[in-house]
Formats: structure tokens, sequence, C-alpha cells
């Protein structure tokens, strides 16, 4: 059985959203030197729009599974919480380390 006609609408268009995403976090990546919160941001976009073949993308971005994943639960718990100027001055690797603790303090503005 084949899906509808809207059906197969909505998927091409995911998929061509999906691309898009995934096109432009390759150019962020390929940067040097990439602002984190937009990398990660990108990385929430893709694993929102294509979740089954997200890993495949992290590879074919060149990322490690395990730093995309810190990039988007980094981005996650503190995108609405700090402004990302800050984030970037902090740094992923600084970040990543005060992850398990960020989940259970208490939330202050910066």
């Amino acid at each position: 059985m084949g899906y509808s006609k809207a059906a197969q609408v909505a998927f091409d268009y995911l998929e061509a959203v999906g691309g898009l995403v995934k096109r432009r976090a390759a150019k962020l990546a390929e940067r040097r030197v990439a602002p984190i919160t937009d990398l990660a941001d990108k990385l929430c976009d893709l694993k929102e729009i294509d979740g089954r073949r997200f890993r495949e993308h992290v590879k074919d971005l060149g990322f490690s599974q395990r730093k995309a994943y810190y990039l988007i639960k980094i981005w996650e718990q503190l995108e609405d919480e700090v402004p990302s100027e800050r984030l970037e001055k902090i740094g992923w690797s600084k970040l990543k380390a005060l992850l398990p603790h960020i989940k259970n303090a208490t939330r202050r503005p910066f």
C-alpha cells in the first residue's frame, strides 16, 4: 500500500528541508572555529527533521556521535537560559563538563 499524495508531498518536503539543514550544518562544521550555538541549533533541526538517519548525517558531517549529542543536549538545556555569546565564550568542552550539574541546578539568569 502506497502513501497518499499529500503524505508523499509532506515526505518530499521534509527530505528537502532536511537536505538544506544538513548542508548548512556541513558548512558550519567545515569552519575551523564554528559558532557552537549555530552548529548545535542546526544539529537539533537535523535530528528533528530526520531522526531516523541522524547518526548517518552526523557521520557524513565528520562529527563523532558523542559530540553531536552533547552539543544538542547543551543547546536544549541552555538556549533559553543563557545568551549565545556567553555560551560561545564558555566553550563546548566546559559546557559539556558542566552539563550534569546544570540539569539539577536552580536556574539563575547569567
